[in-house]
């Protein structure tokens, strides 16, 4: 049984990349993506994702706010991607969730995208 995955970036590349990242791992299933955190709530409870993946940084409601409004609907496991340069927690230590999250930053190591499969499968394992 597949992963079911729901995405708000607001880069369209992030967007495309994702969904053929996802196309090639059948343990996931993109069921939808969206540009913005607004669009995604909208159809959140007719989706139910087991996993979101949140850009941190978007126009409108950002990644954290996302995450933190569908914790009001419904706890999903989620990670967080962040275009960052710093090796710094770019959540800082003001965030705090009832749901398990992880985050992806760019720390210019060059990291795989596998890194994403890898991490949205364990973020769902830990809540199956």
């Amino acid at each position: 049984m597949s992963i079911r995955v729901a995405s708000a970036d607001d880069s369209a590349f992030i967007r495309y990349a994702l969904k053929r990242l996802f196309d090639e791992v059948d343990e996931i299933d993109l069921i939808a993506a969206y540009s913005t955190g607004e669009e995604l709530l909208a159809d959140f409870e007719m989706l139910r994702p087991e996993v979101v993946v949140l850009d941190m940084s978007m126009p409108g409601i950002d990644g954290l706010e996302t995450l933190k409004r569908i914790e009001e609907l419904r706890p999903t496991p989620a990670v967080i991607l962040s275009s960052q340069t710093s090796r710094e927690n770019p959540l800082g230590s003001t965030f705090t969730f009832n749901t398990d999250f992880d985050t992806i930053v760019n720390d210019g190591t060059g990291q795989r995208p596998s890194s994403v499969t890898f991490r949205v499968k364990a973020v769902a394992t830990d809540n199956l």
